[in-house]
């Protein structure tokens, strides 16, 4: 399983948080996205450049996906949160789950749905929260770690 992340900090923390719940179920991450079982892509689309890199990362994956270079393909983030749940699944059949950005803890019910070949969207309303502690794999430096504030606040920090 290998996790490709575009666009702001906030996505890095919910990709680390889908890394880990992964993780803690059994599925072994990879560097590479060729030849991984599952690839989830973390998209952006806050701005029109950010949405039409987000757009070419799934055109190359789903080139990847008909070549047989990688095998499932789950679409996370920004870009499934902002279109309607149909004009998704048209526009990227070889996509198999979409995520918004609040849903990214239903990673591991979409890779179990995977396995039984069914497709899946999870875009939750604008008042639908998960402020729960979830596992993190670290991405980028392990000395520093980003976090959400944008997303509330779960009153368990020493530092305040």
């Amino acid at each position: 399983m290998a996790v490709v992340t575009l666009g702001c900090t906030k996505n890095e923390v919910d990709s680390e948080t889908m890394l880990g719940l992964l993780a803690r179920s059994g599925w072994q991450p990879r560097q590479r996205v060729q030849g991984s079982d599952l690839v989830i892509l973390n998209t952006c689309a806050f701005i029109r450049p950010a949405a039409e890199q987000s757009a070419e990362t799934i055109s190359w994956l789903c080139d990847l996906r008909r070549r047989g270079d990688i095998g499932r393909l789950i679409v996370a983030g920004c870009l499934p949160q902002k279109y309607r749940e149909e004009d998704l699944l048209s526009s990227a059949p070889e996509v198999d789950s979409f995520i918004g950005t609040g849903a990214i803890d239903r990673i591991i019910p979409a890779a179990r749905a995977l396995l039984r070949d069914k497709r899946t969207v999870f875009l939750p309303g604008p008042q639908e929260r998960r402020l729960r502690a979830l596992p993190r794999e670290a991405i980028g430096s392990p000395h520093s770690r980003f976090i959400k504030i944008s997303e509330g606040c779960s009153n368990r920090c020493a530092y305040c």
